[in-house]
């Protein structure tokens, strides 16, 4: 992972220009390097000669005079190389957790304009990664970012300061990139396939006959694959815009194959857009989209696809490294036990899904798959703003290994089993792994849950951070005969170190409304395992009289014992707790 770091001086308007030459094919983001430090630092030029080259600019000292505080400043950037690059911006926290401005109650808020274009408008600490789009090279664009403080802010915000550190990564290609002196080709109602077989790498193939089109599409070579509905969000309106049902091409396949495949070289540089992949009539592919090989630089956006017999995008077993799946639709699948978008077996790197939708349409009342989205060994990935509703059992999973993973803004409702499930063990540790500003409804049994694996152990997770979700009991009811909890933490004793430094903060958990059934091991939040150091703060629990405890401590459960040196801070008075059966906080290390 290669990048680039503005240190940003909110007091002051600030220009610095990002300078990019880079040689054809270079894939991966970009990097760090000379260092420019002027604390009265107003405008500069940061040049990156290739990758791995670096360059970064240290501004500092954002003073907040009091509530209401209001600064902008601006950035240029430039791109002087030969090639087109797409970049995305994210927050270094390594200089800002802890601080008010971050993880107080009332951060400073980012608006960020890429023009006349809004960005994001969020608080610091929601960020996550920013798209910021492409530059033309020989092009440039301006960046504002508008800071400001909340009116609502109290006093003790008065002279807060910090050093605020944005990461810009660029990359020379990305997944939906076109090849210099690609040729279109029309397939119309010749076949797609017979398209696909003329094509020369990189050319773009457009599909735009509505109509079915009975075949099992091979991909060999990298291509863009675009449908009439290429500019419709699967995500945003599925099948229906303005009232009016919209013109499909529709890919089904032969005898029960996979709709599409991706092979040799056809797995590296390719776009998939604007098409319903799944059921016509009678036909049922097996499989949505699959990969046959380790893929890279994969765009799969605004697809609908509509009730395969198997998974909807199923890229197991291999590596995965900049992949996008955006802005699709999930519907009406056959089974409830597949996986709708499955990224098992090796890593993912850079994975990007974002803005999916996957729910019911048909009036079934059966749930959609056994889990919706599934992703193993992810590093540097986001799982973000996707809308997931009735799965039967868990609605984004996290296993095997990962670092940098960030899982936000995504709307989960009526989970069987659990809306966030991360699961450690296997191959390698996690590490840095961020859940935040997801909003759960009607878990059946956890909103989110973090366990061991039931057969690979002996990895620790490190830097876990569940803040800002809002997990409530509405009208499903919460079957808590056995296990259940908003929050339900259960970390592996058999690691030789303690899990360590977790971070559960300003969520709301809400089980007033709900139907729930009742058991001891039942909680806002519950806490065991081998843990090293957790901090339970600011946190908001509402209980009803069947379920007992808003946080449980528990000192020993099945072999999972908190170790006697074990740092929870979990003061009673920093957490709102209200209309639990018997203990706002039980803590059994204490008796």
């Amino acid at each position: 992972m290669r990048n680039k770091a503005f240190n940003l001086l909110v007091a002051q308007y600030i220009m610095a220009v990002l300078v990019l030459a880079f040689g054809y094919y270079s894939y991966a983001w970009f990097s760090n390097s000379d260092i420019i430090t002027n604390g009265d630092f107003t405008s500069g030029t940061l040049e990156i000669q290739g990758p791995g080259g670096e360059a970064k600019a240290e501004l500092f000292n954002i003073n907040i005079t009091g509530p209401g505080w209001e600064e902008t400043s601006e950035i240029n950037i430039n791109n002087t190389g030969t090639l087109d690059f797409d970049y995305r911006m994210y927050i270094d926290l390594s200089n800002i957790e802890g601080n008010l401005l971050y993880d107080g109650n009332y951060p400073l808020i980012l608006k960020l304009m890429r023009g006349e274009t809004l960005m994001t408008e969020a608080p610091l600490n929601q960020l996550g990664f920013v798209d910021m789009g492409s530059v033309a090279a020989g092009e440039s664009e301006n960046l504002s970012f508008e800071f400001h403080l909340p009116l609502e802010a109290d006093s003790q915000y008065q002279g807060a300061s910090a050093n605020l550190t944005f990461v810009f990564e660029a990359r020379q290609r990305t997944p939906g990139a076109t090849y210099p002196g690609a040729k279109v080709i029309y397939a119309n109602y010749r076949g797609i396939q017979t398209a696909i077989n003329s094509a020369a790498d990189g050319d773009i193939i457009i599909v735009d006959k509505a109509g079915v089109y009975d075949e099992s599409i091979v991909i060999d070579k990298p291509l863009t694959l675009l449908g009439i509905q290429k500019d419709v969000p699967g995500f945003g309106h599925g099948r229906v815009v303005g009232g009016s049902p919209i013109n499909e091409v529709t890919i089904t396949s032969k005898g029960g194959e996979p709709a599409i495949t991706l092979i040799g070289r056809g797995t590296s540089d390719v776009t998939i857009k604007g098409f319903t992949i799944g059921k016509a009539g009678s036909k049922l592919p097996s499989i949505g989209i699959k990969a046959e090989g380790d893929i890279s630089n994969v765009l799969i956006e605004n697809n609908i696809f509509y009730g395969t017999s198997g998974e909807g995008i199923k890229f197991n077993d291999i590596n995965r490294d900049n992949v996008i799946i955006r802005g699709n639709m999930f519907c009406d699948w056959s089974s409830q036990n597949i996986t709708t978008i499955s990224l098992i077996g090796g890593e993912s790197n850079n994975l990007t899904v974002d803005r999916n939708l996957i729910r019911k349409t048909d009036g079934n009342s059966l749930p959609i798959g056994s889990r919706s989205i599934a992703v193993s060994g992810a590093i540097n990935s986001s799982i973000t703003n996707n809308i997931i509703e009735r799965v039967n059992r868990t609605g984004i999973q996290l296993n095997n290994g990962g670092e940098n993973i960030i899982c936000s803004n995504n709307t989960i409702t009526k989970s069987g089993t659990a809306a966030v499930h991360v699961v450690t063990g296997g191959t390698s540790s996690m590490k840095d792994i961020t859940i935040s500003s997801n909003e759960i409804t009607d878990s059946n049994r956890y909103g989110i849950l973090i366990e061991k694996s039931a057969s690979l152990s002996g990895n620790t997770i490190e830097n876990l951070k569940i803040k800002d979700n809002i997990i409530k009991v509405d009208t499903n009811p919460m079957e808590a005969t056995t296990n259940a909890a908003g929050i339900w933490i259960e970390l592996d004793p058999t690691v030789s170190a303690n899990h360590g430094n977790i971070n559960i903060n300003k969520n709301t958990i809400d089980f007033y409304k709900g139907k729930v059934i009742s058991s001891n091991n039942m909680a806002g939040i519950m806490l065991m395992g081998k843990i090293n150091r957790v901090d339970i703060l600011n946190n908001n629990l509402t209980g009803n009289q069947k379920v007992n405890t808003g946080i449980y401590i528990k000192r020993s459960f099945s072999g999972y014992d908190i170790p006697v040196d074990a740092v929870i801070n979990c003061p009673q008075d920093q957490n709102t707790i209200k209309g639990f059966n018997k203990h706002n906080i039980l803590d059994e290390r204490l008796n």
